[in-house]
């Protein structure tokens, strides 16, 4: 190599060495001194997107963590509740069986029946309990809890924390309703007896059997000829009658049916062969439940047992039996337009659209398209209103015992599995805090022995560069 003044080319690649090893070392620091593996995205631009991704998936888990522990401090309190509700129905049966006693006089029945209010009360106020603003028991709908830190998207696994149906369930009460052609059925209490000879289209017959036992049907067709339903002759019997489907029988379930007072509660629901108005009362005879028509009146038809079923058309029905009440739904106002099935309430009721409304119509007090509610609403004694003990027996009681014990214990079975939904939450943190620790994290043996090396190799080519500078020093002793 020639010897010259002006370049010293050892120096500059002994420079670049010690440049490079200095860099090193700055990283090795930062990383000791932050904990992080990746310290500029340069460092791991892959690893950093890949750690970031598991950080926010941490932070999500700690949050639903954190709401799947209140929605278990929610059934907690629910529970405690539920054991009150459950305590006094038992003292109500006790104040029950003690009135049955035909040696107590009036003033003792009266007693009892002040306890039953005063007990009575105390099942209102526990109704009204809530949980951070959230009410412990609602009619209209349960708490959805997501399990898992992928949030509320579909197909996500959820735990239902349910408040309906308790307090419901405390009456031995009956729904009201309408049949064919609008006549409330509280007032069809006389049915026409079947004699195979005049009847009319829309009515109600009964029919009784050899074992003694009573059909309820309601005439679909009045017929004439060989069906003679309508018109004089030998005609054919009840039971052919239903086979031809000129009747259609309505007594398959007690429900319907009040053999005592002779009273038909709703229409049975028919997919394909028939519309309910809005506003109508049907039972659905495949799951025993009664259904407010709230839709367009239309229903799916066909061959399949699916295109039957109350549940093959959705938004249709409303499920009654656990009651809407005013605060379940906004207030009607002028400025909005309505559609038929929608229900709002006005003052302190209920009502349904029949029909569209436009913007700016008549309140649903003043009729026109809306019907009210609650002239469909129920019937009969509720054990949160009606205060005597006479408009029980033991049996409502021991039904509103098994009703609490039922609620509890599905109050159990949604809390222990929100229990192992917290495991699983806890046990999916670890092991994705471990997985982004191996991305992210520094290992600190292994990088206290990185700078060590790079502390080493900074010094060596800072003494090389020295030498280095130092080796040009020969050209003065040939030019001296």
């Amino acid at each position: 190599m020639s010897l010259v003044i002006n370049t010293n080319t050892i120096a500059n690649t002994v420079r670049n060495t010690l440049t490079m090893n200095q860099a090193n070392l700055q990283k090795s620091l930062a990383r000791l001194s932050s904990g992080s593996k990746i310290v500029h995205p340069t460092d791991d631009a892959g690893g950093l997107s890949v750690a970031t991704k598991l950080e926010a998936t941490l932070n999500r888990n700690a949050r639903t963590q954190q709401n799947v522990q209140n929605a278990i401090s929610f059934l907690q309190v629910q529970d405690g509740a539920l054991a009150q509700v459950s305590s006094i129905l038992d003292r109500m049966s006790e104040l029950k069986v003690m009135s049955l006693d035909p040696t107590k006089n009036s003033s003792d029945l009266a007693n009892y029946d002040t306890e039953f209010t005063q007990l009575q009360s105390q099942l209102s106020n526990i109704k009204s309990e809530d949980f951070n603003g959230i009410g412990l028991f609602n009619p209209s709908n349960n708490l959805t809890v997501y399990t898992t830190e992928s949030g509320n998207g579909a197909g996500e696994p959820t735990v239902t924390a349910t408040r309906t149906g308790v307090f419901q369930a405390l009456g031995n009460t009956t729904i009201g309703g309408t049949r064919m052609g609008g006549t409330p059925v509280s007032e069809f209490n006389e049915q026409v007896g079947y004699t195979q000879s005049t009847a009319t289209t829309s009515q109600f017959v009964k029919s009784t059997n050899a074992d003694g036992t009573v059909s309820l049907a309601l005439i679909a067709t009045a017929g004439t000829g060989d069906d003679n339903i309508a018109t004089g002759g030998i005609g054919e019997t009840f039971d052919v009658q239903v086979a031809d489907g000129d009747l259609i029988d309505i007594t398959n379930v007690d429900k319907l049916y009040d053999f005592e007072t002779g009273q038909a509660r709703a229409r049975v629901f028919e997919a394909g062969t028939s519309t309910h108005a809005v506003g109508e009362v049907v039972f659905d005879d495949a799951s025993g439940e009664f259904y407010l028509s709230a839709g367009d009146g239309t229903f799916t038809a066909g061959p399949s047992t699916a295109a039957l079923t109350i549940d093959a058309n959705p938004g249709q029905f409303i499920k009654l039996g656990d009651f809407p009440s005013v605060s379940d739904y906004a207030a009607f106002t002028t400025s909005e337009a309505y559609e038929a099935g929608d229900i709002v309430s006005d003052g302190s009721n209920l009502y349904v659209a029949t029909d569209s409304v436009a913007a700016g119509g008549a309140l649903p007090s003043g009729g026109g398209n809306w019907t009210q509610l609650s002239d469909y609403n129920q019937s009969g004694s509720d054990l949160l209103t009606t205060s005597n003990l006479s408009n029980y027996t033991v049996a409502d009681f021991q039904t509103f015992i098994q009703t609490t014990a039922d609620a509890r214990a599905q109050n159990g079975a949604e809390a222990a599995r929100l229990e192992s939904s917290i495991e699983m939450l806890k046990a999916n943190q670890g092991n994705l805090d471990a997985a982004r620790s191996r991305l992210a994290d520094v290992d600190i043996a292994l990088e206290s022995t990185n700078l060590a090396k790079q502390n080493i190799l900074v010094q060596s080519a800072a003494a090389m560069l020295t030498q280095a500078n130092a080796s040009q020093n020969i050209a003065l002793q040939l030019l001296g």
